[in-house]
């Protein structure tokens, strides 16, 4: 079927005036512009509704009437109920009702729509599909009562947008959470897997002792971390500590070499001894 390609609202209404009759027989289909879509009456919506498949993404992806949303989240291509489900525009009625939707994408999307409510993001945070577990835990509208089920969360995911993650995955979008109280991320400090155990440091309501505690024996550079947060500061401290240790130890080896040129093994000894403890010194009080 051609798809004719209109240059303005004005173009595409003269064609269907012209060829109605060829488009309802599926002639012809059309290519239009999603910035059209407020433009269009009901009339040329239901129309194209009805008879040009070809817009129905497009119509769906614009700001559309809630009649017209209705009748695409019934479209049997997913694609086209997708674009239901992240439309901004989606009455949230129509989002709980796609939130049910066959297609784990639909489902996916309803978890990422920011006005996806707490209720039926609280639905969401029980989905039989991991990855709409993580998109859901990681709402800003996600209740603390789904955040806290969501943090036990031991299932595996198989998700397009996860790639086999297991279930750390979502458990991590918990740790992230800005919303998750801190007697969760206490509790996902403990996790088994390091990852959300990083992700509960990153958080900006983690409290400083447990952030203390989790990032103690962490290796400066395993992380990259915003400078300007807390634990940011805990691994720049850590770098400098990492930098200046190899020349403190060199300090107290030229020491011993001192010693050995002027014969004396005690004073090696001492030397090396000395040079190792001023190390350690100045390593914790950095």
């Amino acid at each position: 079927m051609p798809q004719i390609k209109p240059t303005s609202v004005e173009d595409l209404l003269k064609f269907i005036k012209d060829h109605r009759s060829d488009i309802e027989d599926g002639t012809y289909d059309f290519d239009i512009d999603r910035n059209w879509v407020p433009k269009l009456s009901e009339d040329t919506l239901r129309f194209l509704i009805g008879h040009c498949p070809a817009t129905h993404y497009v119509l769906a992806s614009g700001a559309l009437p809630a009649w017209a949303s209705e009748i695409l989240a019934r479209n049997t291509v997913t694609g086209v109920r997708q674009a239901v489900a992240q439309n901004h525009n989606t009455p949230t009625w129509l989002l709980e009702i796609l939130a049910k939707d066959i297609s784990d994408d639909v489902r996916e999307d309803i978890a990422r729509n920011p006005n996806t409510t707490p209720e039926v993001l609280s639905s969401l945070s029980k989905d039989k599909q991991p990855s709409v577990r993580c998109f859901t835990a990681a709402h800003s509208n996600t209740s603390v009562s789904a955040l806290e089920i969501l943090a036990k969360d031991s299932g595996t995911c198989n998700g397009s947008h996860l790639g086999g993650f297991g279930s750390h995955v979502v458990r991590m979008s918990v740790a992230l959470n800005p919303n998750t109280p801190q007697k969760t991320l206490e509790i996902l400090g403990r996790d088994i897997d390091h990852q959300v155990i990083d992700a509960v440091t990153r958080n900006p309501n983690s409290p400083h002792e447990l952030v203390d505690n989790l990032t103690a024996d962490w290796e400066p550079n395993y992380r990259s971390y915003d400078p300007s947060s807390y634990v940011g500061k805990i691994m720049a401290k850590k770098r400098q500590q990492e930098a200046l240790m190899p020349c403190l130890i060199i300090f107290g080896i030229i020491g011993g070499i001192v010693s050995i040129a002027s014969g004396n093994v005690l004073g090696l000894l001492i030397g090396v001894a000395i040079g190792y403890l001023w190390s350690f010194l100045a390593y914790i009080r950095k």
